[in-house]
């Protein structure tokens, strides 16, 4: 994976669970190539804003979930 960095500028990422899976058949572990980050998954609001939707229509999916209020065709295909 190093060479993918190297040469083809490319960043790559391992979740902590893949990693986990053959940790004993690493040889090696990249030295100076690796940063740790502790990441968290996204609620379903921050889903949203990272899609770029605004908080009026969060809001108004909200309401629309909290009255069981069924979508219509144009909110559908937003």
């Amino acid at each position: 994976m190093k060479n993918s960095f190297i040469f083809c500028g490319f960043d790559v990422i391992y979740s902590g669970s893949m990693l986990g899976i053959n940790y004993r058949k690493i040889e090696s572990n990249s030295v100076g190539y690796k940063t740790d980050y502790e990441m968290f998954s996204l609620d379903f609001e921050e889903f949203l804003w990272a899609k770029g939707y605004d908080d009026s229509f969060i809001a108004e999916m909200l309401a629309h979930m909290r009255t069981l209020t069924p979508f219509n065709e144009v909110e559908m295909s937003v």
